[in-house]
């Protein structure tokens, strides 16, 4: 992954896009689904909320959905492509939400906010660094502006995942789909070398998008059609019941490519 590329392709986006949600997503609905995933996170691990920072935080639009939900926190993002963090403070205009300019790869220009963060989060931005080395170091530099009993939360693409929407795809007789060119997904592994490295464990691990992913990458199916069990929804289905059992594809678990992963400290 060429570095200049990547940041020229997220320039573009921060102003070629007519939403601040469209800037960092290609659709509204897993926008949504990543938000509720990072909220749904924190009301089931009861996590403490004073302080939270968002690596790679594009325009701010997860902050400010965020904030709705938590009006007390004290928000704070940042994101290296400068014209995302510009765009952003056209749009969210709260003084509760900092935005500013910093590398996911240099921990010195973060957000100095004299005290550790309760919670710090990314989405889909650990797949923008150029390989599991920058990946597992940027875990790392999470991990040193975290409070004692704070959580990160990672809600990411994974490289396993996407293989096993794939290996399905085919199954149904679909094209494989390749990883985007900006990115590098994250993999289990660079999770397991990260719990060892900085002495952490998994608190959390779910797919959020699994049924969306489900019907939007496998499915093909049209959300606003009038349900009709003679429809090539309903026999692709039925098709890929019969071939994975076939197949012995059966243990694969996900059908989706992405994970919401709450790591902290032992």
């Amino acid at each position: 992954m060429d570095k200049n590329l990547n940041h020229e392709y997220w320039k573009n986006r921060a102003s070629s896009t007519n939403s601040a949600i469209f800037a960092t997503s290609n659709n509204q609905t897993i926008k949504k689904l990543e938000v509720s995933a990072i909220l749904q996170s924190i009301k089931h691990l009861n996590l403490g909320t004073g302080n939270i920072l968002e690596v790679g935080c594009g325009q701010g639009i997860n902050l400010y959905l965020i904030k709705e939900s938590l009006p007390t926190s004290c928000l704070f993002g940042f994101d290296y492509v400068k014209e995302m963090i510009l765009e952003g403070a056209k749009i969210v205009q709260d003084s509760s939400i900092k935005l500013s300019v910093g590398d996911i790869r240099d921990s010195g220009s973060w957000p100095n906010t004299g005290e550790f963060f309760d919670i710090i989060f990314s989405v889909r931005s650990l797949i923008n660094l150029s390989s599991a080395e920058e990946q597992l170091n940027a875990i790392g530099a999470m991990v040193n502006k975290l409070a004692n009993n704070g959580a990160i939360i990672l809600v990411e693409n994974f490289k396993e995942l996407r293989d096993n929407q794939n290996s399905l795809r085919e199954v149904a007789g679909l094209p494989k789909r390749p990883t985007p060119e900006f990115n590098e997904f994250l993999t289990l592994e660079v999770i397991e070398q990260a719990c060892h490295k900085y002495d952490l464990k998994v608190a959390l691990s779910y797919e959020h998008a699994y049924f969306h992913d489900l019907i939007v990458y496998l499915m093909d199916c049209d959300p606003k059609a009038n349900l009709n069990y003679d429809s090539l929804w309903a026999m692709r289905a039925a098709r890929l019941d019969e071939l994975t059992f076939e197949k012995k594809l059966t243990q694969l678990r996900g059908m989706g490519q992405a994970l919401t992963l709450v790591l902290q400290r032992r």
